[in-house]
């Protein structure tokens, strides 16, 4: 997938990009922390200090609901969980995106 910029400011499918491979990285099993890094890295340079804060929170939840469901001794279906965390990445996106708007409003 190509990715772009324009402005300076990170494309709306650019910005899905990066917090979809940061989360991927993040929930992978066993863990690399060398894709880790690398992806949280990009998704710092390119989006900044806040939405990496945001995505980790995410992510640190997406964990949680996953321990969750791991006590109770049910297995959850992986087609489920891909599409739970797809939404909750396209929630944040969507969150970010009407935060960003209105702070420039507010400039």
């Amino acid at each position: 997938m190509k990715r772009s910029s324009t402005n300076g400011r990170t494309l709306p499918s650019e910005r899905e990009a990066l917090l979809q491979d940061f989360a991927l990285s993040a929930t992978t099993r066993p863990l690399n922390r060398e894709v880790i890094d690398r992806s949280r890295c990009e998704l710092l340079d390119k989006l900044g200090p806040e939405v990496l804060v945001e995505a980790a929170g995410v992510v640190g939840l997406f964990e949680c609901f996953t321990k969750f469901v791991d006590a109770t001794g049910r297995k959850a279906n992986s087609d489920k969980i891909q599409n739970i965390m797809a939404f909750v990445l396209s929630a944040q996106t969507w969150i970010y995106s009407v935060v960003s708007w209105v702070y420039r409003q507010e400039k």
